[in-house]
């Protein structure tokens, strides 16, 4: 019988002094020799920190409290539900909805966003919601002009996500005929 084991190439004593020395290369990314891109890191890690404080900035101002009529408030919860998403995106999504009918459809937005009373003005109940709006979301509005009106954007377009997918339509069955299933 004959013993298969492998004949190691390298000893113990061998792998573990080159374990305990220098690096074998000195090189950075580029093959170059020298130290491994020390100015390079700290240029990413200034760029990076410059664009962490700047969107931190940007983000301080996103996030914002709307107050909806009790009517809104329903509409939005419907919507959400419907759509299984949270409240958040429900309004970021109307807002962009809003712009989407203003851009693609062409309808402007004295036609889809109405004069809104003051708020509480007419008694109503007023449902505050506090959320932060999505990066793209901000851009629309600004975009639009409208971020002074933020929650008559976002109420605007929970109304029209609404009447689009929570309401039936007119050429829908609304009666409880039974009929049988067509296959």
């Amino acid at each position: 019988m004959t013993n298969n084991t492998p004949n190691s190439i390298v000893d113990d004593s061998t792998l573990q002094k080159h374990s305990q020395a220098e690096p074998l290369s000195n090189t950075n990314s580029k093959g170059g020799e020298g130290p491994v891109g020390n100015s390079r890191v700290e240029q990413a890690i200034k760029v990076g920190q410059e664009n962490f404080d700047k969107e931190d900035s940007e983000s301080s101002d996103s996030r914002i409290e709307l107050s909806f009529s009790k009517e809104a408030h329903e509409q939005l919860k419907k919507v959400a539900h419907a759509l299984n998403l949270n409240f958040e995106t429900v309004i970021n999504s109307a807002i962009h909805y809003v712009d989407f009918l203003n851009q693609i459809q062409q309808k402007s937005l004295n036609e889809i966003i109405p004069d809104s009373p003051p708020i509480n003005e007419d008694g109503q109940d007023l449902h505050k919601q506090k959320i932060t709006l999505f990066v793209e979301t901000n851009l629309k509005l600004k975009q639009m002009g409208l971020r002074d009106r933020v929650t008559d954007c976002a109420s605007a377009g929970i109304r029209l996500l609404y009447e689009n997918n929570c309401l039936p339509k007119p050429n829908q069955q609304t009666s409880n005929t039974s009929s049988s299933p067509s296959l």
